[in-house]
C-alpha cells in the first residue's frame, strides 16, 4: 500500500480515489429478490457507512482523534469499563437489558472541536472528559446482540467507523458466537482489535485465557492486545483505577501522537487493502441482477408470445363469437329483415324505407358488437397478465414484477376496437368502390353501407348466417375483405399484448439495472490495487 503520511498526500491520490468509489457504491442497487440480493444490499449498507462514518472523514482528515469503539453482547461488562476508565459515569451501566441505548463519545475537551466536525460525532451524544488522552475518542457503542434491532444495526455502523476496536467480553460469554463473526468482519476489514475479558474468576483465569488466546490466533488476532479483569463479584458503580489501569495504560500509549498515527494508519492500510474483495463480491452482485433482469424479460416475452398465440387461434378459429354476440346478431337480422334481402335472381332488394330502416338497427347494434370485441380484448390483457404472475413466479426474481400495477385498459381496447370497425368499414367502402358488378351495386343501394358494415363485422366473428350474407350480397371475390379485416383484428389484439411487454420492460427499466453497471466498481478495485 502506498504510504500514508500527510493529508495532502491523501487528497491527491486515495482520497480522489475512495470519494469516486464512494458514488459508485451508493449508485448500487438489489431490487430483484434473488439468492444473495439481501446479503448484497446488508453488505452495500455496511460499506457505505465505513466509507462514510471512517474511511472519507479519515482520510480527509488525519489529525482527527483515533476512534476506540467499545463493543461488546450484552452483560459484558463495556460500559462499566468505559466509566470506568474515564473516572466517571457518563454512560448507563446497570443490570436492565439494554443499558447502552444512546451511544456516548466521550473525548478530551481539548478535543471535541475537531470530533464535532466529524460525522460521527454529529451522530452521537459527544461528552468531554479530562480523563480521556487527547488524540483518542472513547465510543461506547449498543450491544451486539441487542434485543431492539435499531441497537443492534447502530453497532454494526459504529464498529464501520473505528480506527480501532477494544472488545469486551467475559468469562461466561468468550465462546458466543455472535462475537466472533464481528471479530471475524474485523479481520477483513483490516480494523484493528483489543480485547478485554472481564469477570474472570481466579480459579479459572489461567485455563479460559489460554482458550481465548488459542481461539484469537486461530481467527488471526493473536497479535491484539489482551487484557484480563478479574471477577468483581457484586457490586455498583465505578471499577477500582487499579483494576482498569493496565487498559489505561494502553490507551494512553495509543493516544500517543505517534502511536495514535500508526494506529489511524495501520487501520486505514488494512481497511483499504480489505475493500476489492468486498467491492468484487458487490460487483458480482449486480452482475447477478442485471442477469436476473434480463431472465425475467425473455420470460415474460415467451408468456406474452403464448397469449399472442391463443388470441390469434381464437380470432382464426371463430372463440369470440359468444352468447353475446349472438343474440346481437339475432336481434340485427330481424330488424334489418335480412331474411328478405334478396330477390329471386339473387341480388339485394330493399325500398328506401327498408333502407333506412336497417341503417337504424346496425346504428343500434354495431356499439353492442364492438362491446364483444372490446371484452375479448381486456379478456386477452388479464390472461396475458395470469401468465405473466402464474409463470413469473416460478423465476428467481420473478415476484419483484408487479403485475397488479399495470394500469386499467378501458379506455385503451375500446379506443382500439373503435379503431378496428372504423378501418371495417374503409376496407368496406373501398372494396364496393373497386367492384362495379350489378351484384355489389345492388348491395350498397338496397341494403346500405351502415347495414353491411354490421354483417361484414360480425363474418369476421365468424356468424355462419352473416359470412354467408356477405358472399350472397358481395359476391365471392369479399372473402378477402374478411380476410383482411380479421387479420387487423388479431393486429391489433397483438399490440394490445405488446403494450403489456411494455409495461415489464418500464417497470424493469426503473431499476436501473444495465449491462455493464458492475463496470465503475471493477475499476475502482483496479484503482486501488495500484496504490498498495
Amino acid at each position: 500500500m502506498a504510504q500514508i503520511k500527510s493529508q495532502q498526500t491523501i487528497g491527491s491520490s486515495v482520497y480522489g480515489i475512495v470519494s469516486d468509489l464512494r458514488a459508485d457504491t451508493a449508485s448500487l442497487a438489489f431490487p430483484i429478490p434473488i439468492p444473495g440480493a439481501t446479503e448484497a444490499s446488508a453488505a452495500q449498507t455496511l460499506l457505505m457507512a465505513q466509507l462514510d462514518d471512517h474511511l472519507l472523514p479519515r482520510l480527509a482528515e488525519l489529525s482527527t482523534p483515533a476512534m476506540v469503539v467499545v463493543a461488546g453482547s450484552t452483560g459484558t461488562g463495556k460500559s462499566t469499563i468505559t466509566n470506568s476508565l474515564v473516572g466517571e459515569e457518563l454512560s448507563p451501566a446497570g443490570i436492565k437489558r439494554p443499558t447502552t441505548v444512546e451511544p456516548i463519545l466521550v473525548v478530551h475537551p481539548s478535543d471535541s472541536e475537531l470530533i464535532d466536525k466529524t460525522p460521527i460525532g454529529r451522530e452521537v451524544s459527544v461528552v468531554t472528559s479530562a480523563r480521556v488522552p487527547r488524540g483518542v475518542a472513547l465510543l461506547d457503542a449498543p450491544d451486539l446482540d441487542s434485543i431492539r434491532d435499531e441497537n443492534r444495526a447502530g453497532a454494526r455502523k459504529l464498529l464501520e467507523s473505528a480506527d480501532l476496536w477494544l472488545f469486551v467480553t467475559s468469562a461466561q460469554r468468550y465462546g458466543d458466537a455472535l462475537p466472533w463473526k464481528t471479530l471475524t468482519s474485523a479481520v477483513e476489514r483490516g480494523t484493528n482489535v483489543a480485547m478485554i475479558m472481564n469477570r474472570v474468576p481466579a480459579a479459572s483465569e489461567q485455563a479460559v485465557v489460554a482458550d481465548l488466546h488459542k481461539r484469537l490466533v486461530s481467527y488471526g488476532l493473536g497479535k491484539a492486545p489482551l487484557f484480563v479483569i478479574a471477577d468483581q463479584g457484586p457490586h455498583e458503580g465505578l471499577l477500582a483505577p487499579e483494576t482498569v489501569k493496565e487498559v489505561r495504560n494502553w490507551l494512553e500509549n495509543v493516544a500517543g501522537q505517534d502511536q495514535a498515527q500508526k494506529v489511524i494508519v495501520s487501520t486505514l492500510k488494512g481497511s483499504l487493502a480489505a475493500l476489492p474483495p468486498r467491492l468484487i463480491s458487490l460487483a458480482d452482485a449486480t452482475d447477478q441482477q442485471v442477469t436476473a433482469k434480463k431472465n425475467i424479460v425473455i420470460a415474460a416475452r415467451r408468456l406474452l408470445v403464448r397469449t399472442v398465440q391463443d388470441i390469434r387461434t381464437a380470432v382464426a378459429d371463430h372463440q369470440l363469437l359468444d352468447g353475446a354476440a349472438e343474440a346481437t346478431w339475432s336481434l340485427f337480422a330481424s330488424k334489418a329483415r335480412l331474411d328478405k334481402v334478396l330477390d329471386r335472381s339473387g341480388y339485394a332488394k330493399g325500398s328506401a324505407r327498408r333502407v333506412r330502416a336497417r341503417e337504424e338497427a346496425a346504428a343500434e347494434v354495431l356499439p353492442d358488437l364492438r362491446s364483444v370485441l372490446v371484452a375479448a380484448g381486456l379478456d386477452t390483457v388479464e390472461e396475458s397478465r395470469a401468465n405473466l404472475r402464474e409463470g413469473l413466479t416460478e423465476l428467481d426474481g420473478g415476484s419483484l414484477l408487479e403485475v397488479s400495477s399495470f394500469p386499467h385498459r378501458g379506455n385503451e381496447v375500446a379506443a382500439v376496437i373503435q379503431l378496428w370497425t372504423d378501418s371495417v368499414l374503409v376496407l368496406l367502402e373501398k372494396f364496393t368502390e373497386q367492384t362495379t358488378t350489378k351484384q355489389v351495386q345492388a348491395a350498397t343501394k338496397n341494403v346500405g353501407m351502415s347495414a353491411l358494415h354490421v354483417i361484414l363485422t360480425a363474418a369476421v366473428l365468424g356468424q355462419a348466417d352473416a359470412s354467408e350474407l356477405v358472399r350472397m350480397l358481395l359476391g365471392n371475390e369479399s372473402q378477402t375483405v374478411v380476410d383482411e379485416a380479421r387479420a387487423e383484428l388479431a393486429d391489433h389484439y397483438d399490440r394490445l399484448i405488446l403494450g403489456e411487454y411494455v409495461y415489464v420492460t418500464e417497470q424493469l427499466d426503473e431499476l436501473g439495472l444495465e449491462d455493464g453497471s458492475s463496470a465503475r466498481i471493477r475499476v475502482r478495485v483496479a484503482e486501488l490495487k495500484k496504490i498498495r
